[in-house]
């Protein structure tokens, strides 16, 4: 079995939730407790839903989790290490308030229609949604097998006895070749009652007790009970209805399923003959909802079937009445009315997908079901104009809990508007206007905890003041068919608003085949990023009591990146190196101009109420495709022909050949590639280098006497080899303003190979996790750590042309090799830019003015701090210093500038 990282799996469920309130830290600990608790190694479920794409963003890296959470993990993770408790719990993270297999946040597959033992939550996440965590007890089961079927068809629990007694007992009930089942669960092959029912489900039940018979006696087949092909056997079943718990009546919401009656079937018998189940006795059932008595009989010779809307299996019953009348309304969000035919009638039972090494239990003993043909009204609290008329209802009535499915419904009459923020001087909000032309399901909920849930398709008109391009207006946001999600609780409102596909719809809008996105352009502090329209919307937030105003709440967009420009915020020069290959013509992108889709750009809004209009926070963050800035290419353009390397000093100083200066240096213990500079340790060490040393002086005194004068070593491309990789830009901004001082800053990382996105999938769950490419944004500022940025500015020397007033003697007299000529001396450049590297990995803006600022205060209040400086000193000389609190020459210790 493929094991999970169980570090991971906690990382993913709980690393960024935000714990303010004291309910919410005394819950933390309950869920602490719980998951040193939970298998988090084994199996390959998803222990919560999928990800959003936002989700793959730098907001959710693992340097972003807050310090309490970190000690959260590592508390968990020294509890199941120390205490090594059998696991007795499988866990799932749901985004919603309610359960249920139509709802794909709430459940997933294998946790669908299984118990669930504790509830904790909700917890808030960073963005704003809000997260519960199920917790499904383990249980332990016999498996048995016939010949001819893969799967088992039956899973039970003996009736628990001690002693020899009862050991006898049992052993005379095999020989009987029957099984006496106690208190627990029985879950049944789903595809003995209908043959399209998913492979690999099953559906679970709740006893009392039971009795299975066999015709056969049962053998052990590589480790398995099994029964011949051509066995029959016969179940007896006592049901047990599920408890409802944690009932509120004094919650405005969940009424009718508080209020309801319900009586489930007490018995099951049925029998397996071959790959079939046929039912040969249920009892008798009924319902008290919503002022209308109800009963339900099971009706012989009718075929079971697999729902596949409803995912259930569904056997049909008679009910004692000909129409569902809802005469009482017990709703203060929902509103359901009128009365309507009942067209069919039946019990209702759902399917899992089992994990047979760790199975749960099951969840109860299902619902009760009548599917009614047009009558019946609904509407909600705050949709404005008439409420939707029903054409077929499916009403499922289970402990505690009641669902009301239709599958197609719309109304072009009826909207809704939320308002989102207005701040101070904002004179019309921003707001969605919401409308529901399109036919579609309607879901809803209601539980007697308290809750209720809304779920409906729905079209959008987005009237926002932010984000904005460059030329001051948002983009247009309208969408088709988007899912709206509304949630009614105790302790607040909740929207919920999603849409993938944005473009799509766009053309449908404007009915273009094919549609090309419009592209625009999105200003930050410090870059200019090219991006298409929004393809992704996603709000999340608190409803006033109104349900018309998003008292709080977060509105993610995703912009296609197309491409990233580098800017300071005055005035500036640039050069953008590398980043112009994003422009490139080629191939793959026809006309240049960044038409390759690099990642995804995420807008985040935010806004919470303040004492003047709401407070709102606007930030952006890179997401992902498989690798942002793809279109970048980090190896160095080849040199034109003839072209020469920039020389330190005198035209003809390094263009005399000689050996390395640097040979004899030992880098033996240098601790990694960016701590190396020449003879210099940046890891704090500095050693001589023995380019001169006495015996070279003595050397140089003695060649007076050759026949040929002695070159000296060509420092300036020794120079250049070595400090190249810190000298070298992906691009280079700066200031020209006054504002600066005529600093800037150029990036580039010490490990080129960090340019790219890394992902690495998870063996078991085969999610895929993101490491990012270097460049984040923080709010509107584009950062990275402090040792791929540099701060940058011009020489610190002047190279002004020198006179040689005494010219060297013709050989062979001349006792110094590489004296220059008699007369002017020229310098072709000023020796290039000066830089200010550092060591830091903390995150600092990409702007010279904080990053001055990050350099003086690492300086100050970090021991292991080091910066290190390439400038130009007088006459041609070049020079690196570094700047650290200690360092070691020579051996020795000693106290750094």
């Amino acid at each position: 079995m493929k094991k999970r990282n169980p570090k991971s799996a906690i990382t993913g469920l709980i690393g960024h939730l935000s714990l303010k309130t004291s309910v919410e830290k005394k819950a933390s600990l309950e869920l602490t407790s719980l998951l040193t608790r939970t298998n988090l190694e084994s199996g390959t479920e998803p222990n919560r839903p999928n990800p959003f794409s936002f989700e793959k963003s730098d907001l959710f890296q693992s340097d972003t989790i807050s310090d309490s959470q970190k000690k959260a993990i590592q508390k968990i993770e020294e509890a199941r290490k120390k205490k090594n408790p059998d696991t007795q719990f499988k866990v799932f993270r749901r985004e919603v308030s309610l359960r249920d297999p139509l709802i794909s946040q709430s459940v997933s597959d294998w946790s669908a229609g299984s118990k669930v033992d504790e509830t904790v939550g909700p917890f808030k996440n960073k963005d704003g949604r809000q997260f519960w965590f199920d917790f499904l007890p383990i249980g332990a089961f016999t498996a048995l097998y016939k010949q001819g079927i893969t799967s088992p068809v039956l899973l039970f629990q003996e009736r628990k006895s001690s002693g020899k007694a009862s050991i006898k007992a049992r052993e005379a009930t095999r020989k009987l070749h029957q099984y006496n089942l106690g208190q627990g669960g029985v879950w049944i092959n789903a595809r003995l009652f209908s043959p399209n029912a998913p492979e690999g489900a099953f559906t679970g039940l709740s006893i009392k007790s039971g009795l299975i018979k066999m015709s056969h006696p049962t053998k052990t087949v590589n480790k398995k009970i099994t029964l011949p092909a051509n066995a029959k056997i016969e179940v007896e079943l006592k049901l047990e209805q599920q408890e409802v718990k944690d009932i509120n009546k004094k919650s405005p919401y969940g009424k009718a399923a508080a209020a309801m009656v319900l009586n489930l079937p007490a018995t099951l018998d049925f029998n397996i003959s071959g790959n079939t189940a046929s039912i040969s006795a249920i009892g008798r059932a009924s319902w008290d909802l919503m002022g209308q008595k109800i009963g339900f009989s099971w009706q012989k010779n009718q075929s079971l079937s697999y729902h596949p809307l409803l995912k259930r299996i569904l056997i049909p019953f008679q009910g004692s009445a000909k129409a569902l009348n809802l005469q009482q309304n017990e709703s203060d969000f929902n509103f359901l009315s009128n009365k309507a035919l009942i067209e069919n009638t039946g019990w209702l039972l759902p399917i899992t997908q089992l994990d047979l090494l760790q199975p749960t239990f099951p969840e109860g003993t299902g619902q009760l079901y009548v599917r009614t043909g047009p009558g019946l009204v609904n509407s909600w609290a705050g949709l404005q104009g008439s409420g939707f008329n029903l054409s077929q209802t499916h009403l499922l009535a289970g402990p505690g809990q009641l669902l009301l499915v239709d599958f197609s419904v719309s109304n072009a009459h009826a909207s809704q508007e939320l308002e989102l923020w207005k701040t101070e001087d904002q004179l019309v909000p921003s707001k969605v206007q919401l409308t529901f032309p399109q036919s579609g399901p309607l879901i809803y909920l209601s539980h007697a905890n308290g809750n209720e849930l809304l779920i409906r398709f729905c079209n959008t008109d987005f009237q926002v003041d932010r984000p904005v391009k460059v030329d001051g207006t948002p983009p247009l946001l309208q969408s088709r068919h988007s899912l709206l999600i509304l949630s009614a609780t105790p302790e607040n409102r909740l929207v919920y608003l999603f849409d993938d596909n944005l473009i799509a719809d766009t053309a449908e809008i404007e009915n273009q085949d094919p549609y090309i996105p419009e592209q625009m352009a999105l200003a930050m502090s410090n870059a200019l990023f090219k991006v298409t329209q929004p393809n992704g919307c996603l709000l999340f937030g608190e409803l006033d009591e109104n349900f018309s105003k998003v008292s709080e709440g977060f509105l993610f967009l995703s912009f296609g990146l197309l491409a990233y420009i580098p800017t300071l915020p005055d005035p500036y020069a640039a050069n953008l190196g590398l980043v112009r290959r994003q422009f490139r013509e080629g191939e793959n992108q026809p006309g240049g101009a960044g038409a390759t889709l690099q990642g995804w750009l995420i807008g985040r809004t935010a806004w919470s109420a303040g004492d003047a209009g709401d407070q709102v926070t606007v930030s952006f963050h890179f997401s992902p495709l498989e690798q942002l800035f793809g279109g970048i290419s980090l190896d160095q353009p080849e040199e034109e022909p003839g072209t020469n390397p920039a020389t330190p000093g005198p035209a003809n100083f390094s263009s005399i050949p000689g050996e390395s200066a640097f040979v004899g240096s030992n880098f033996s213990d240098l601790e990694n590639p960016g701590s190396r500079l020449s003879a210099m340790r940046f890891s704090g060490n500095l050693e001589q280098s023995n380019v001169i040393g006495s015996n070279d002086n003595t050397r140089l005194a003695s060649s007076t006497s050759s026949t040929a004068p002695i070159r000296i070593p060509d420092y300036g491309s020794q120079w250049d080899k070595e400090s190249s990789r810190y000298r070298r830009d992906v691009f280079a901004l700066l200031d020209v303003s006054t504002n600066a001082d005529l600093f800037g800053i150029s990036f580039d990382l010490l490990n080129r190979r960090e340019f790219q996105v890394d992902t690495e999938r998870d063996p078991a769950t085969g999610e895929i996790f993101y490491s990012f490419f270097s460049l984040q944004v923080q709010g509107l500022d584009v950062v990275s750590a402090g040792e791929n940025v540099r701060a940058f500015t011009v020489p610190q020397i002047s190279w002004e042309p020198v006179i040689n007033l005494t010219p060297p003697l013709p050989p062979p007299d001349d006792p110094i090799s590489g004296d220059p000529a008699a007369g002017f001396n020229y310098y072709p450049n000023d020796g290039g830019p000066t830089r200010i590297a550092n060591n830091s990995e903390d995150k600092v803006v990409l702007a010279p003015l904080p990053l001055t600022d990050f350099l003086l205060e690492k300086r100050k209040n970090e021991e292991n701090f080091k910066a290190f400086s390439f400038f130009t000193l007088p006459f041609g000389m070049k020079a690196a210093a570094l700047l650290t609190e200690n360092y070691r020459y020579n051996n020795v210790n000693r106290e750094g500038g």
